[in-house]
């Protein structure tokens, strides 16, 4: 059996000046993408190098920023509490800068017995970037429980990964010119290989042609298995840390499938922004994040430029153990005004810039 892979709070590894260093994990499988530096009570640090800019985005990937502000306030909880995460509401307010740390401030709201709340507070030079509010309540018994049945999906065993799919395509013949858009593409994919990203994922719905630059119109649900790809501790609360991360993962991008587009892919030329406003979970149950979790996501509306996506979140034995709710900002590329339009494809990723 794995030993217990997060420390105690008294047990944390002191780091002089950084303070107290909060794990997921035991260091033996590497940093997290949400460990945090506490360096005052209430104040944390995610520092620079654990940033995650995903590729084509133009910021920090708001799953992480999320799953860290939960952190942070799981952190906060009095000594001994067995409170556990059961709704998340925030507010996206401003991309997050992957070249500088991002500190997080938590204000203790309220400590009953009960519930608990935390306000947080992200800030990059003195702006807030992202604030949430958490709420904490210890397990208890109910009569009264429902839930909607999981969707039939194939098994994640029965399933290709993502990782496998993105590698073949650089052999596919499609992108065997030396154009500057193949050249893009193959450098996306590359760099998409190359990034430590945290979360695994297999399509469970359809699996979608990556390269295909104007894909057939399809209803805005999908199904997608999930997990993180290293083992976590026991804890639940770290779980749901996990949970906030990859919850963030394709949400908003659902809405795009009525309109001929998939994300990630070449079709997403056709967009101009795509970037979450706010995101709410629901956590009803316990679970692990390092197994696999089937994620079903679909889109109600899409109008005034904004989309919603819903989401919820299955164990594989069929328990709905989360629900999540989010609105992002979608405007598609006008090429009668947009002359300037930032490319989804980051500067670094441009074949003409590459050494």
């Amino acid at each position: 059996a794995l030993r217990r892979l997060v420390r105690p709070r008294a047990a944390a590894r002191a780091t002089g000046l950084r303070g107290i260093v909060h794990h997921i994990r035991s260091e033996e499988f590497g940093l997290s993408r949400v460990d945090l530096d506490e360096i005052d009570r209430g104040v944390f640090v995610a520092p620079k190098e654990a940033l995650l800019v995903p590729i084509g985005g133009r910021g920090v990937f708001g799953g992480q920023v999320c799953g860290q502000a939960l952190h942070a306030a799981t952190r906060t909880l009095p000594e001994g509490a067995k409170h556990q995460v059961h709704s998340l509401h925030s507010y996206f307010l401003r991309p997050g800068m992957g070249d500088r740390p991002i500190l997080y401030n938590v204000k203790e709201t309220s400590n009953g017995k009960s519930f608990c709340t935390r306000t947080v507070q992200a800030k990059q030079n003195g702006v807030i970037i992202y604030t949430c509010q958490a709420s904490f309540q210890p397990p208890e018994d109910t009569l009264v429980e429902h839930a909607y049945p999981m969707p039939e999906a194939p098994m994640p065993e029965d399933l290709p990964h993502t990782d496998d799919r993105v590698e073949a395509l650089l052999s596919d013949p499609r992108l065997a010119g030396t154009d500057d858009r193949s050249m893009m593409i193959k450098a996306m994919l590359k760099g998409f290989l190359e990034t430590d990203y945290p979360i695994e994922m297999k399509y469970a719905s359809y699996q979608p042609d990556y390269l295909d630059p104007d894909p057939e119109p399809m209803k805005p649900r999908r199904l997608i298995w999930m997990r993180a790809r290293r083992p976590l501790d026991d804890d639940p609360n770290i779980h749901r840390v996990v949970a906030a991360f990859f919850s963030d993962i394709s949400l908003l991008a659902t809405a795009l499938l009525p309109h001929r587009m998939a994300f990630p892919g070449a079709s997403m030329e056709k967009l101009k922004i795509l970037a979450s406003l706010d995101h709410s979970m629901w956590f009803h149950s316990n679970f692990r994040a390092d197994e696999w979790m089937l994620y079903e996501m679909e889109s109600p509306r899409a109008t005034g430029g904004r989309a919603l996506s819903l989401g919820r979140i299955y164990k594989r034995d069929g328990t709905l153990a989360m629900s999540c709710a989010q609105e992002g900002v979608v405007r598609l590329a006008r090429p009668d005004r947009d002359h300037d339009t930032v490319p989804i494809m980051p500067p670094i990723m441009d074949p003409k810039k590459e050494s």
